[in-house]
């Protein structure tokens, strides 16, 4: 069984370096395409179907970009475990912050933003490296099945003293449980 069990983290451990090696193999030429991509992206594009396939395109190297940062991210944690690096941080500007990246596509795609944050910035600590993947999660999956409208709530307003309620919605079709 020693013997099994052993065979079976090198087998995992070859298979992560395995993925790890190949996201980085991966990334390099997605940056290069990247790069072109955002200087096209910032012209104004007068033909509908090249900008709608712009769109499409910018959208998937994204999503390519995101899922290569998922793979490295999941090898160092394997690595060293999970570290959490507390900070004090303004939540509110940390929210702005990151809705700003998403501006573009939620103009692009003509939805209304609704954003409910307390007039006193909410700053509290935590990691914010985790709260910007949570909330770009979040975002990702709203700005992908909204139909027109993504609201976004932040509050201290919960029964847990210390603790923070991040909503977010849309007016599209809800996310499998599975």
């Amino acid at each position: 069984n020693k013997i099994k069990e052993e065979e079976e983290i090198a087998m995992h451990k070859a298979r992560l370096a395995f993925f790890v090696n190949m996201t980085h193999e991966i990334k390099t030429p997605l940056s290069l395409i990247t790069a072109p991509f955002e200087q096209l992206e910032s012209m104004h594009i007068e033909n509908d179907d090249i900008a709608e396939n712009m769109e499409i395109i910018g959208s998937n190297i994204r999503r390519l970009v995101n899922l290569t940062n998922e793979i490295l991210d999941f090898s160092k944690l394997e690595k060293s475990g999970f570290e959490v690096h507390m900070h004090t941080t303004d939540v509110n500007e940390l929210f702005l912050q990151c809705l700003r990246s998403y501006k573009r596509i939620i103009e692009d795609r003509s939805l209304s933003l609704s954003v409910g944050f307390p007039e006193k910035h909410l700053v509290t600590g935590l990691d914010p490296e985790i709260m910007i993947k949570m909330l770009t999660n979040l975002l990702n999956n709203a700005v992908k099945f909204a139909r027109q409208s993504i609201s976004i709530t932040l509050t201290d307003d919960t029964p847990e003293e210390g603790w923070l309620s991040v909503v977010v919605s849309n007016d599209g079709r809800a996310i499998d449980n599975d």
